[in-house]
């Protein structure tokens, strides 16, 4: 297992389809019926409570549960004392009913307190889900 960056962290997705039919003179368009963007996220740290410079396993899991191919994008925030912050954020594409999980090494800044990550899942500029957790550093 590799130490990477929260920055490498990732999975997500969203889709819209257009169709357009023409015959002769006569030309019509339709437009698909797609669902709105529909995804369940969860978000966890083990082990939650860590030593300064310590690491924890964040593991984040993303489920397509529309019918459509989902592009989505996770937008990853980390926020804790001493003024840390820092952000990050991916993108995945997903079959409907498809799910990834990934995990990623985390070391945790040194100084103490609780840091808090959340992950935004949009689709274009729609909201979709959220999900945090928290690494406490003592």
């Amino acid at each position: 297992m590799s130490r990477l960056s929260i920055k490498t962290f990732a999975t997500v997705a969203v889709a819209a389809m257009i169709f357009s039919l023409s015959a002769g003179a006569f030309a019509a368009q339709a437009t698909s019926v797609q669902s709105a963007p529909s995804a369940t996220f969860t978000l966890s740290a083990n082990p939650n409570i860590v030593s300064p410079g310590g690491t924890t396993m964040i593991t984040g899991t993303i489920q397509n549960t529309s019918s459509d191919v989902e592009r989505l994008t996770i937008s990853y925030e980390v926020e804790g004392p001493c003024g840390y912050y820092q952000v990050a954020k991916v993108g995945v594409t997903l079959k409907p009913g498809e799910t990834r999980t990934a995990s990623v090494s985390y070391t945790v800044p040194n100084c103490a307190g609780t840091y808090t990550i959340t992950g935004t899942v949009t689709s274009g500029k729609a909201f979709v889900t959220s999900a945090t957790t928290t690494i406490t550093v003592q």
